[in-house]
């Protein structure tokens, strides 16, 4: 009996696990990957990073004048405190950006300093400075960048007039900016000066130990050209840019991470609007050859309607404004600027322009103002970038509550035609 038990047993068990070896085969999902792209023809409104680059040699230079005070630490040290040392000192600075991250300058020092003894002496300091603006990465972003924290480390010359010493010294410190205009900043830097001992004329020779601290405020001027030109990190030509969505799959090519735009969305669109039984997988030919279904007429209607110019193709592409102006919540907007000119260009389409501003701050007159300053501003930047003012229509809505929250109505929409 029992060991009828035992077979009936391993029989049960034997037939449970085939079950459940089938019952996974039945329910498990077989998982395809697949290779998608989402192509935006027409621009999409951008948030990625951006990196801001400038000329290495026109762009971006600057000229300086500061004044302040400094006190000499040296060895022997002497018996005077801190504040008895002080004496007035300026400088005269010239240099260049090459990032918004990273600069040079040149700055010469010049005044007296109390030596050990109290005693007068006159100097002069020659130094280059390597210059880092740890805030420079805020330029990738945004356009209006007002602060700067700019730590610096350099090497020069220091010459004591009084006993003629010329020795070598090291500079370090850091100086804040403020950014008053487009070219003017006013700065504010503590630094310090280390160089050997007997530059004073008093201490052991060829050993580091004199000290000369500065504490100044000074005014920087821009010369040349100002500004930074900002790359996005999607891929990109001179006059192309292209936004792509990628899923990487087992037959994609992982390193391939950015495509060509073929406007296939365009052609999508098309396809679509022309027939409402397209597979989504037929292959999109130009304009002059359908491969769908015509009416008694020959094409669609609808289809016909957008080449006569009487509906939008695709959708409208918005740009957001900062209150009360024509300026971009961020920069970064202009980049569906250049992809908007190039469709419009390539497919000879025409533009309207429309600009609004938010009802719920300011009077009608104002916002009636600022619709069409925003309107003529996204023109301007079409125009620079190569689509004639002949095929932009401006048209001005004025103050509206159609969009919350209300920062969204500060806006200006660009909508594409056939002509």
């Amino acid at each position: 009996m029992r060991k009828k038990f035992i077979l009936m047993l391993a029989v049960v068990c034997t037939l449970q696990m085939k079950a459940g070896v089938l019952s996974t085969c039945m329910d498990s999902t077989k998982i395809e990957t697949k290779y998608c792209t989402k192509s935006l023809p027409f621009g999409s409104p951008s948030n990625e990073d951006a990196v801001a680059i400038g000329s290495l040699w026109s762009d971006n230079w600057f000229v300086g004048v500061s004044g302040g005070t400094n006190a000499f630490i040296g060895k022997p040290l002497g018996c005077e405190d801190l504040f008895g040392r002080i004496k007035p000192t300026f400088g005269l600075t010239f240099g260049k950006w090459i990032t918004p991250s990273v600069g040079g300058r040149l700055y010469y020092q010049g005044g007296q300093f109390k030596d050990c003894n109290l005693a007068a002496q006159d100097y002069q300091h020659l130094h280059a400075d390597f210059m880092w603006n740890v805030l420079g990465s805020r330029y990738g972003k945004q356009d209006d960048v007002r602060l700067g924290i700019v730590p610096f480390v350099g090497v020069g010359l220091l010459h004591n007039k009084s006993n003629g010493q010329k020795p070598f010294a090291l500079s370090y410190g850091i100086q804040g900016q403020y950014r008053l205009t487009k070219r003017l900043s006013a700065t504010l830097e503590i630094g310090n000066t280390t160089t050997f001992q007997e530059f004073d004329g008093y201490g052991k020779v060829g050993r580091f130990g004199d000290h000369l601290m500065s504490l100044t405020a000074g005014l920087s001027f821009n010369i040349g050209k100002v500004g930074w030109k900002r790359i996005g990190k999607s891929a990109h030509t001179d006059a192309e840019y292209t936004y792509s969505n990628h899923c990487p799959t087992a037959n994609s090519n992982i390193g391939d991470h950015y495509t060509r735009n073929d406007y296939s969305g365009l052609n999508s669109l098309r396809a679509r609007l022309n027939n409402k039984r397209w597979d989504g997988n037929t292959p999109v030919q130009n304009d002059s050859t359908y491969l769908f279904d015509r009416n008694e007429h020959g094409t669609s209607g609808y289809f016909t309607e957008m080449q006569n110019g009487n509906v939008c193709i695709g959708t409208p592409v918005y740009f957001f404004f900062e209150l009360g102006t024509t300026q971009l919540v961020t920069p970064l907007q202009l980049l569906n600027l250049d992809e908007i000119a190039h469709v419009a260009n390539e497919h000879c389409l025409r533009l309207k322009v429309v600009g609004a501003a938010d009802s719920a701050t300011g009077s009608a007159e104002i916002n009636k103002n600022l619709g069409t300053s925003r309107a003529k501003f996204i023109a301007r930047e079409l125009n620079k970038r190569g689509v004639e003012s002949d095929c932009i229509t401006l048209i001005n809505e004025g103050g509206i509550s159609d969009y919350t929250p209300n920062e969204a109505n500060r806006q200006t929409k660009v909508m594409l035609y056939h002509r």
